[in-house]
């Protein structure tokens, strides 16, 4: 059975170079579709581009390289068992050979899709949901969507906070909304008026704006602990495709 390997996200994760053209390579031309008969064990390997790589069978190693790197595995999430040791993330479908997983940031079921780079993307929409939001949020699949089409299209983390925090406070939000929302959202209660005059200074003499301010909070310890960085880190962010 085949392996499919493309050298883009077949249009449902951006190409990180936002030139490209929908359906186009980096080079915007047509994608090379390669197939492989898979017998015994074997690895895929991907180049520095962003490939989408289909699974129909087990024994093998995926190895994405470069770039953002999904697999598509055929079948429903609870039909698989997905392991993470020695920094290497393995999926077992129903009777099949594990298929070894070597940077490959997102993975997709029929019912779920799942981001892996905690380290990378899908850590910073994390801390961002939870920091904005609340550690509710990051059951958001919608959000996290929306959050990794952005920063996988070449946005910084400030520039995706800003815009969360827009959209969280509204266009003419105050000091006081900021530092109270997310003081609550990381700390799990409101500031007293030493822990608020800290954070006031910090934005009145000019060391920190908002978004800056929310990165602070998004960075801070207790926002890992609270959406359970760790957790994720072996379990995936779920996420839907923003297009």
């Amino acid at each position: 059975m085949p392996i499919v390997l493309t050298s883009d996200l077949a249009n449902e994760i951006t190409n990180q170079d936002t030139n490209n053209q929908p359906g186009l390579n980096a080079n915007n031309t047509e994608p090379e579709v390669e197939e492989v008969v898979v017998t015994g064990d074997f690895i895929r390997r991907g180049d520095d581009g962003n490939n989408t790589i289909s699974i129909s069978i087990g024994g093998t190693k995926v190895d994405g390289k470069g770039g953002i790197d999904r697999v598509i595995f055929m079948g429903q999430s609870s039909e698989a068992e997905i392991s993470f040791i020695d920094d290497e993330f393995s999926v077992t479908v129903e009777s099949h050979r594990a298929v070894g997983l070597i940077d490959i940031e997102r993975i997709s079921f029929d019912n779920i899709n799942l981001a892996l780079d905690m380290s990378g993307n899908a850590g910073v929409v994390a801390k961002t949901l939870g920091a904005v939001y609340g550690k509710d949020a990051i059951t958001n699949t919608e959000f996290a969507g929306i959050g990794l089409l952005q920063l996988d299209n070449g946005m910084d983390f400030e520039s995706l906070m800003d815009i969360a925090l827009t959209a969280r406070l509204g266009a003419d939000y105050s000091d006081a909304e900021l530092i109270n929302l997310l003081y609550s959202n990381v700390v799990g209660e409101a500031p007293d008026q030493a822990e608020f005059d800290a954070y006031q200074d910090l934005l009145d003499s000019g060391q920190m704006n908002h978004a800056q301010l929310g990165l602070l909070a998004a960075e801070h310890e207790l926002n890992a602990i609270n959406i359970d960085l760790v957790g994720l880190a072996e379990s995936g962010l779920a996420y839907d495709l923003a297009l």
